[in-house]
């Protein structure tokens, strides 16, 4: 055998493995080169808020499904957009509740109307009618007799119903003093105290007072017990409403749902049209009219804070004993106006 063919002889031993290697990075190369890396979809964007306070309310709705009014009162975390384009929001979502502070009625001079939402929701109000309402910003200034239209949005899209408050702005009389205001009473004013006693803003109510008590402490404040007829003449209003904010119960207006009796003044809308608060709900009142009936008993008035729906203007009982006191049962006092 020749050098060449020992040579060639000592080559074809490598031949296979050359092969293999060959083989295997040829399969390596194709791999590679059809591999795709994975998509990643990108993480919910927050939503950036969209300020137009001139976009009526129905253009508000349609875009709910892809954008939506923010404003201040309205969490922007409450709201993402999915990887889908869909607005979705985070956590429970409820009705809206918006309320007027203060409520609507008689008020006099000027007055600054706020609007507030309980949970978070876009505020939507007009001065026109019930359809083309704005998102609302800053506290509304009424100088003369107005109409205000208010509804709340929630990021769900639930709606609240409109509410429809009228203000009637007249000039103050001053024939009252301050913590009263002046009621038309059978064809003559008196002055019936804004808040239960104490009348005082935000204090608890006192009640576990008997009936001779309650006159003493109006009389201590140079008044007296407000008479059945003035109660209601104050509750009731021109219009001789069942509840002291309209003709039907509204759970959320007056503290007559609770546990216990709320801080005079803390429910905004259970307001009369002359301005006085918790008339229905709270506490029951004693009254300085006996019953024709039972002389030895007066009516008291109002129902108390448990007394849901049947908590109204014409709510009237004579069932308390007066030397009792009871931990239902406080006042409210009246005077003559000057």
């Amino acid at each position: 055998m020749g050098p060449w063919n020992v040579r060639l002889h000592s080559l074809r031993r490598f031949v296979p493995w050359l092969a293999f290697f060959v083989v295997l990075a040829l399969a390596l190369f194709l791999h590679r080169c059809s591999s795709k890396p994975a998509s990643i979809p990108e993480p919910p964007k927050l939503i950036q808020p969209v300020m137009n306070h001139s976009q009526p309310e129905t253009t508000i709705a349609k875009r709910l499904d892809t954008s939506i009014v923010v404003r201040r009162g309205v969490r922007r975390d409450a709201l993402v957009v999915a990887p889908t384009g869909n607005v979705v929001a985070n956590g429970p979502d409820s009705m809206p509740y918006v309320y007027a502070d203060p409520w609507g009625g008689r008020h006099f001079d000027s007055i600054t109307v706020s609007l507030h939402c309980r949970e978070d929701c876009v505020i939507l109000y007009s001065f026109t009618d019930s359809v083309n309402l704005r998102s609302y910003n800053a506290p509304l200034t009424i100088r003369h007799n107005t109409t205000l239209w208010f509804a709340g949005l929630s990021a769900h899209g639930n709606r609240m119903q409109t509410t429809r408050l009228e203000y009637v702005i007249e000039k103050n009389p001053r024939n009252c003093s301050a913590g009263s205001m002046p009621v038309q009473v059978q064809g003559h004013a008196v002055c019936v105290d804004v808040y239960e006693w104490p009348n005082r803003e935000n204090a608890q109510p006192q009640a576990m007072m008997n009936h001779d008590q309650a006159e003493d402490s109006c009389r201590s404040a140079g008044k007296h017990l407000c008479s059945e007829d003035e109660w209601q003449a104050a509750c009731h209003g021109p219009e001789q409403s069942r509840y002291p904010y309209g003709q039907s119960y509204d759970e959320r207006y007056c503290p007559a749902q609770q546990s216990a009796p709320s801080r005079s003044g803390r429910f905004p809308a259970c307001r009369s049209y002359y301005g006085l608060y918790d008339l229905t709900g709270n506490m029951w009142e004693w009254t300085s009219t006996p019953n024709p009936q039972h002389s030895d008993f007066y009516f008291v008035a109002g129902g108390g804070w448990d007394a849901a729906d049947n908590a109204t203007c014409g709510m009237a009982k004579y069932s308390f004993y007066p030397q009792n006191r009871y931990p239902t049962v406080g006042a409210r006092c009246c005077v003559e106006a000057k």
